[in-house]
C-alpha cells in the first residue's frame, strides 16, 4: 500500500493509534452542517469461533440499544 501509493497522496501518511481498553460503540450522526441527529446507537458483541473466544468479527451480530449508552452518556459526546 504504502510502497506502490496504492491510495495516491493519501499512502504517504500512516497513523497508529494507541490501543485503548475498554467498551467499543458505534454512534452515527446526521448533520447538515447547522444541526445534528444522533441515530441509535449499536455495538458489535458477535466475536469469531465456539463460545466466543475469538477476535470481534468487526460488524457482524451488531445489536442496537446499548444499555449503558443513556442520555448522560450520549450528553458527553455532544461536549466531549
Amino acid at each position: 500500500m504504502i510502497e506502490s501509493s496504492k491510495f495516491g497522496d493519501a499512502s504517504r501518511k500512516v497513523v497508529i493509534e494507541e490501543f485503548l481498553k475498554g467498551i467499543e460503540l458505534s454512534v452515527i450522526v446526521l448533520t447538515d452542517g447547522d444541526s445534528y441527529k444522533i441515530l441509535p446507537v449499536a455495538k458489535d458483541y458477535k466475536k469469531i469461533g465456539e463460545g466466543d473466544a475469538g477476535l470481534n468479527t468487526g460488524g457482524m451480530g451488531t445489536v442496537s440499544g446499548v444499555p449503558f449508552a443513556d442520555k448522560t452518556f450520549l450528553d458527553k459526546l455532544k461536549t466531549g
